[in-house]
């Protein structure tokens, strides 16, 4: 499963990253809007792990992106970032 994980804290976005690597994701990092915005239009993932608050630009914009990147079907699945700092994962689909 590729995953990208949108996350301007570093330190946070590595930790997630080895995390994930160790279970036998594929994971990449954008650490502000607009790099995330390129990955998504450069590459396919089945789930991304997302920032409410980023460098550029909103979660909330780049939900709407997603929108017209991936179109009604084909979304990847989205969390947020936050959700598992602190400890309460709940996975969504990416919608208007």
């Amino acid at each position: 499963m590729k995953l990208l994980i949108i996350e301007d804290e570093k330190e946070l976005a590595a930790s997630i990253a080895s995390y994930l690597k160790n279970e036998n994701y594929t994971c990449e990092i954008a650490s502000n809007f607009k790099q995330a915005l390129d990955k998504i239009e450069t590459s396919d993932y089945e789930c991304i792990a997302l920032d409410i608050t980023l460098p550029g630009g909103s979660g909330m914009q780049f939900n709407i992106e997603i929108n017209i990147t991936y179109g009604a079907t084909g979304r990847p699945t989205g969390f947020n970032v936050s959700a598992i700092v602190n400890g309460s994962f709940t996975p969504y689909n990416f919608t208007n």
